[in-house]
């Protein structure tokens, strides 16, 4: 937006006449406050020319393009970057999918990386939403978006979002869309428990596995879990071993999530391939 900024200006000293960047909203009720209020705030600020739309993307997209003339052709500066989900096989200059609306996506950062865009941001003072000094890194909706776990610092407090030194990490807070209910209530439950941990006090800890039940292999997560929880000042007040039936697993993690502030799962030897 600030590039596109820069670009209308050029154009307007050049032609002799005041241009407006023009900026499109597409409102979602799912939307975070604080995206919310920066979007009206630095139209104001920018004396920007602000199309607000709550039809959705698509629909949106025609109302602007009726509404400006469908005669015109149609170009739209996008902060798509290499690496988006969205992103496939653009370049910088690539034709709208065929399922929306015909027009050019511009994409001017899409080579950069998340390094020089907080150095864009930092170096001329440019407004971004809040959350991203309170451990987000990549913002979605409020039920898909959690603070960067690689942000969470030492007292469980979570860092600014500049500060992440692994990049690849950008997109760690972003949860994946849900296929089932159930994985709807999971999701949801994990956006609810990441508002919590700052606050956890307690602690329990399910290790799963029939190897360790049966001595096959030494647990090695345990006393991992419990250095780093008392380096948080969290008390590890259970630790259960349980086989990988999950009715097992249920009924453990059901009774410690009711009676500590935060419960972890683990295999005694990490990720395996079941």
């Amino acid at each position: 937006m600030h590039l596109h900024r820069a670009a209308v200006s050029h154009f307007s000293a050049k032609n002799g006449r005041l241009y407006k960047p023009r900026v499109i909203y597409f409102q979602s009720p799912k939307d975070f406050s604080e995206v919310r209020e920066l979007v009206y705030q630095t139209s104001r600020q920018f004396d920007l020319e602000l199309l607000d739309h709550s039809e959705g993307f698509v629909e949106g997209l025609k109302k602007c393009m009726a509404k400006i003339g469908s005669e015109k052709n149609f170009g739209f500066v996008l902060g798509t970057r290499k690496g988006d989900p969205n992103c496939g096989e653009q370049t910088s200059f690539s034709p709208s999918s065929d399922w929306m609306p015909p027009f050019m996506r511009v994409n001017p950062i899409l080579d950069w990386n998340y390094g020089q865009i907080w150095r864009f941001l930092k170096e001329f003072d440019l407004p971004y939403p809040s959350l991203y000094d309170r451990g987000y890194t990549s913002l979605g909706k409020v039920d898909d978006t959690i603070p960067n776990p690689a942000l969470m610092g030492q007292k469980g407090e979570y860092l600014p979002a500049f500060m992440l030194s692994d990049w690849t990490l950008e997109r760690s807070g972003r949860l994946p869309q849900p296929k089932s209910s159930l994985e709807c209530d999971v999701r949801d439950g994990l956006v609810q428990k990441s508002q919590n941990v700052i606050g956890a006090k307690t602690a329990g800890l399910v290790i799963i596995g029939d190897e360790i039940l049966k001595g096959k292999c030494q647990d090695t997560n345990t006393i991992y879990a419990a250095q780093r929880l008392r380096e948080r000042g969290v008390s590890l007040k259970r630790v259960a071993v349980v086989c990988d039936k999950l009715e097992s697993i249920a009924n453990e993690v059901q009774s410690q999530s009711q009676a500590f502030d935060l419960v972890m799962t683990s295999g005694g030897l990490g990720p395996t391939h079941d």
